[in-house]
């Protein structure tokens, strides 16, 4: 067992016992219903370093986000050195490979209320200054227990005051752009919509019809034409060359 302190008090981990889940950084242990992310020690200072600032200014404001999974606490060894945090579990059925897959088996309200909430979670988190590096659907999980999606694993936002606003709202809008491309060509295979040569022109067709628009706006407009996101997909592919 590793002793490890949160707010003063001590958490004992079985670090030896196998993970609940592992990434390219560290490793998640599920103790009392929150996960802890232990990184490793050669990750704490990855991407843009000094994740213990970054994640420090996250923990205030993880209570006004629903789809994204912000640390709640920071855990420290006992030395009291930096080694991780906690955050919330999400829970959701499938495959850890397709994690990310099936935000277009809804139905249009919710598909468009998840992709609209997120997007207002996405400016408030540019009003405070945060970029989402790392957001897709490696790090996304799609819940069939409430029909939504959650963006997790946010160790690599950036956070920095020399930026705009505005700056970051551009910037972090066109990631979560790309992430919904990346959904739709996800969700094209993993439910054999559409023929895999058909999947690049595909999206490449959507964002020039898209022409700047909010993906929420152009999903609304989109869904006075077609049944389901899934018949929206089929049947624009239909019209396209391989």
């Amino acid at each position: 067992m590793s002793d490890f302190y949160v707010q003063g008090n001590k958490i004992s981990i079985d670090t030896k016992s196998p993970a609940f889940g592992a990434g390219s950084e560290g490793s998640l242990y599920l103790v009392d219903g929150k996960l802890y992310k232990i990184y490793y020690t050669d990750s704490l200072n990855d991407g843009f370093g000094n994740k213990k600032r970054y994640h420090q200014s996250l923990l205030g404001l993880y209570q006004d986000f629903e789809h994204f999974v912000l640390p709640e606490d920071l855990i420290f060894d006992s030395d009291g050195n930096y080694v991780g945090y906690v955050t919330r579990l999400v829970h959701y059925h499938g495959k850890e490979q397709n994690k990310g897959a099936g935000l277009t088996t809804l139905d249009w309200d919710p598909f468009i209320e998840n992709i609209e909430t997120i997007e207002k979670e996405i400016e408030l988190l540019s009003e405070n200054r945060f970029l989402t590096v790392d957001l897709g659907y490696h790090n996304s999980i799609f819940s069939k227990m409430n029909n939504k999606v959650y963006m997790i694993d946010p160790g690599r936002y950036h956070h920095q005051t020399y930026f705009t606003t505005t700056d970051y709202k551009r910037r972090n809008i066109a990631i979560f752009n790309d992430y919904i491309i990346r959904m739709l060509e996800r969700d094209s295979i993993s439910f054999k919509l559409v023929h895999k040569n058909k999947i690049l022109p595909l999206v490449k067709s959507i964002n020039i019809e898209r022409d700047n628009k909010r993906f929420s706006q152009y999903f609304t407009e989109i869904s006075e034409e077609y049944d389901s996101v899934q018949d929206f997909l089929k049947e624009k592919a239909k019209f396209l060359h391989k």
